[in-house]
């Protein structure tokens, strides 16, 4: 599944502005920034509040990401503006 951007792993996180070739670039250009344990605490809270979360795999069903990943990248944010 490809993504606006043509972003081949598009299904990890097909509607986020931060995706996963994202992630991997920054990695590798040694510019991954994590969010503090709080803010990954406050993202997780509003996740597994809203109804657009995924009880299997814990995936939001709005842009497809594993939200438990997710909320640990600063520049990564919830399809829904929730945080």
């Amino acid at each position: 599944m490809m993504n606006s951007r043509g972003d081949l792993f598009g299904i990890f996180c097909s509607m986020s502005d931060y995706g996963i070739l994202d992630i991997v670039k920054d990695a590798l250009t040694l510019n991954l920034e994590f969010a503090s344990a709080e803010v990954q605490a406050k993202r997780l809270e509003l996740c597994n509040a809203c109804p657009h979360l995924g009880k299997l795999i814990r995936d939001c069903k709005v842009c497809g990401c594993l939200v438990d990943a997710k909320v640990q990248f600063t520049k990564a944010d919830c399809p829904i503006n929730k945080w």
